[in-house]
Order: structure tokens, then sequence, then C-alpha cells
């Protein structure tokens, strides 16, 4: 079949999308549902492709801005609902539709395409590599004291209205987004989400608890999104705690909010499923032996469409010049040799005329991904064979790249 692909229309809900929903087991949504997928379609440029008039293949895209070491951020095209219907694998769809948005996302100057991938082998052929990671951990709220008490001149408010606790949650997140690498900016949907909080996706747990952390001046700084569930076991409490998000812009509220978690009622298992891998509460337990992790994966996904922009817009954790060769499978136009001049402060980075000869840094376009945010250190790439460079160089490279906080993302799309 000729692949033609369509930018779908606001008419053309729910069956542009049809194909992500088959993908991902979703076919048969209730109206609640979708309701809530048309608020997504809505703020989302869906492209696909139809066979016979029915639509077999899409690929959708959001704008987010995207947070890189030193706090400046990056337009970033937020790929999600890929999806390819059954009958139409293996004939290039994929591909097709992926070459036609990364296009797009480079014609409107946006230097980074960023997703979450259903599978892991699938996207480093589209020059994708994993930019950030989470760790879940759970541990018995009885036994999480801190070793060192944390001071706390804020105050804490449990907020029952969905749609306030929202607001104020939101203000928070525009703080927080810029204290670590790979945080996002957030369309208004998501907050939609918690507001409609459907029954279906509570996993048999409450609605959504919100606790809300001001500072002495009145403002919101922190908050904690949960949900509960009571258990009893030999007529004793076993009750469980969810935690979605646990957010401040200042360690130490997160450490106040986790007291805070610590405490409520009938609680034996505190479950955080979601936190940075540098977590620093992890560091404050007087007993870490307590803490039990579960899960420790990547969760976002960097595709780098202009090194030089995305380079030079990150601070390095030294002053140096080092020349990158970047190769590019996918889309060759992106790749090439570019000189980066690093330093703690502001940084450039410039595309090198393509006969220069000698790099110091050579890697395809998924294993620089994982530098960009300071995901993994060069010295690890190096030793797993996706780097090629000297022992010096890579000695150098170490410390241009290094960051202060683990890159971390914690926004579903």
């Amino acid at each position: 079949m000729d692949i033609d692909i369509e930018v779908a229309g606001p008419d053309d809900f729910p069956g542009a999308i049809w194909p992500a929903l088959n993908v991902f087991s979703m076919v048969g949504l209730t109206e609640e549902h979708s309701a809530r997928f048309r608020d997504h379609y809505d703020d989302c440029r869906i492209l696909g492709v139809r066979d016979g008039g029915d639509w077999v293949a899409t690929l959708g895209e959001y704008q987010f801005d995207l947070t890189v070491p030193g706090g400046a951020t990056l337009p970033a095209s937020g790929v999600t609902m890929a999806g390819v219907l059954p009958t139409h694998r293996r004939r290039g769809i994929l591909n097709a539709l992926m070459r036609r948005l990364l296009d797009d996302a480079v014609a409107k100057g946006w230097p980074v395409a960023i997703l979450l991938a259903s599978e892991a082998s699938i996207y480093p052929r589209y020059g994708f590599g994993v930019a950030s990671q989470y760790a879940a951990w759970k541990v018995d709220p009885r036994h999480a004291d801190l070793a060192v008490p944390v001071p706390d001149d804020g105050t804490m408010r449990l907020v029952a209205d969905s749609g306030e606790a929202t607001r104020l949650a939101a203000q928070v997140w525009e703080r927080y987004r810029r204290t670590r690498p790979g945080l996002t900016s957030r369309r208004p949907w998501t907050w939609g989400d918690f507001v409609a909080d459907l029954a279906d996706d509570r996993d048999g747990m409450t609605a959504w608890n919100w606790v809300v952390h001001f500072a002495a001046d009145g403002e919101p700084d922190g908050y904690a999104a949960y949900r509960t569930k009571w258990i009893e076991r030999d007529a004793m409490p076993a009750g469980v705690l969810s935690v979605q998000e646990l957010v401040s812009p200042s360690p130490a509220v997160e450490s106040a909010l986790f007291r805070f978690l610590c405490g409520v009622d009938l609680v034996r298992s505190l479950n955080l499923g979601f936190r940075p891998v540098d977590d620093p509460i992890r560091w404050q337990l007087t007993d870490r032996r307590q803490l039990v992790i579960d899960e420790l994966n990547d969760f976002l996904w960097l595709r780098v469409l202009d090194v030089a922009v995305t380079l030079g817009a990150r601070t390095y954790g030294s002053s140096d010049d080092l020349v990158l060769d970047v190769t590019d499978g996918f889309r060759p136009e992106s790749g090439g040799r570019f000189l980066l001049r690093a330093g703690p402060h502001e940084a450039s980075c410039e595309r090198l005329p393509s006969d220069t000869t000698g790099a110091d840094l050579a890697m395809d376009t998924s294993t620089l991904a994982s530098l960009v945010l300071g995901t993994v250190t060069p010295s690890v790439l190096a030793a797993a064979g996706r780097l090629e460079a000297s022992p010096e160089a890579v000695d150098r490279a170490d410390s241009v790249f290094a960051t202060g906080r683990a890159p971390f993302a914690l926004t579903d799309f």
C-alpha cells in the first residue's frame, strides 16, 4: 500500500486514535474514559495513515518544555499514541510516521523529541535513548524515622476539593520543574485527569488524597497526591498508602511531606512508585534497610534533533572543549561533527565542516541522548561499548558532563 500521511482533525475522533487504543488494549472505552481521551486528543497533533478509509496507524505529538542541566528549558516534541494495527505491521508505516513527525519538529525549531517507551527495543532505531530513570520503593512507616530532624516552619493542609488541590499543585509544579533536568511543563489535561479521577483507574484504592505544604509566607511550596487502601490481617491493620507524586522545589519540604505520610493512621506499607534515583529521603532514614526497592527502570526517552542547540543550552561540570562525532542512522542530517565549548555557567556548540577530521568522542544519537541530561557518565557508556574515546578523553568528558542531580521525569503522556 502507498503510505499517505494525514493530519487528523477534530471530526476524526475517536477513529484516528483507534490504532493506538487497539495496541494498548484500550478497546471499548467507557464514556468517562472517552471524554478524557477527547481532552488529550484535542491538545494533540495526530498524524495517521488510512487504508480503505479506515485509520490503521497513528502517531501523536504534544509540545513540552524540557529542563536541561543548569535550569534552562528547550521546546520538545512529546511523541505519543504510537500504534499500527496488527494487520498493517512490517510495512514501514511507523518509520514513515516517525520521519514525518521529526521533520516537522525540526521545521518548528524544536531541538529535541521525547517519549515514554512501551518497549525498550523499539526506539533506539529512531535515535531515542534513555534520558531519565526512577526508583519505586516501599517502607513500613513505623520504621521510617529520619536520622537527622529536618526543620519545618511551614504548615500542612489536606485539600478535599480536587479543583483547588490541582490549582495549588500546578503552582508548585511550575517552580519544581526547573529544579531537575528531565522535568517538563505540563499540559492542562494532566491536572484534568487528576480531577476526573475515574473509578476504573483506582485499582481498589480510594480517590486521590491531596496534602499541600505551605511556606511561612502562606505560599504553597509542596504537595503529595496519594491513595489509601484499608486492609486488615489477623484483626490488625495492614493498610497501604500509595504515593503518585511527592513534589517540592525544596528537599526539606519533601522530607516534611514524607514525615506527614508516615503518620497517616493504619498504614503498614508506604509505597512511593516514582522517585529520583538519587532521592535524598532514602539517605535520611535511620534504618535504610527497612526500605525495599521494588523497581529501578527507565522513564523518559530523548531524541536529539539539533545537536548544537541542545548541547549549547545546558551547563557543564567543568570548562573544556570537546569535538563530538555523532552518527544518526535514521536521520543522517542531524548527525555530524560538533565542537562543544563547555563551562559551568555557559556553553556553546557549533557544527564543524563535514571534512573535519578527528574527534574526542564518537557515538550514535541514541547514546548522545543519555549524555544530554546526565543520565549516565561517558565512562560507563565507553565501558559498555556505546561510546568511542581515548581514556584521557573519557576522563575529561566525565568531568564535563557531570551534573549535580540525576535527571528525573514524572509526567505521563
